[in-house]
């Protein structure tokens, strides 16, 4: 038994087991062996693959003339989004005037700032040479 508790694959074989072997197939003292005998008699299966018979026999090969079809990504490609959603050009033409609405209602509060003497966002080194 093994560490883990489990045995595996443990198969045991009694005298009478293989003497009973050796009825049904025989030993090779005796030379008269009934094994078994493997179906290829020729182990080089690519010639096989490329001999006249088997070309004959096997049907061939369909190839499918379809392109494979790559998906869109909507939020990438206006035109998907579009047909996905019809409200999409109304809904970015009303993000735009928002957009536009925040923007100019913003300018004159940030000329007001800059006017003031506030900083404009240009870093230490401008704040410093004042």
């Amino acid at each position: 038994q093994s560490t883990w508790g489990h045995i595996g694959r443990l198969v045991i074989w009694s005298q009478d087991a293989f003497e009973y072997l050796n009825t049904q197939y025989g030993t090779y003292q005796s030379g008269k062996t009934k094994l078994p005998l493997p179906i290829m008699k020729t182990c080089d299966l690519a010639a096989v693959i490329k001999s006249v018979n088997v070309k004959k026999a096997v049907r061939p090969a369909q190839y499918k003339g379809e392109e494979k079809i790559y998906k869109k990504d909507p939020y990438a490609d206006d035109e998907v989004m579009l047909r996905l959603n019809p409200i999409y050009v109304t809904r970015r033409a009303l993000q735009a005037k928002k957009r536009a609405i925040k923007t100019a209602a913003a300018a004159p509060a940030k000329a007001a700032a800059a006017g003031k003497g506030a900083k404009t966002g240009a870093g230490k080194k401008a704040h410093k040479a004042k």
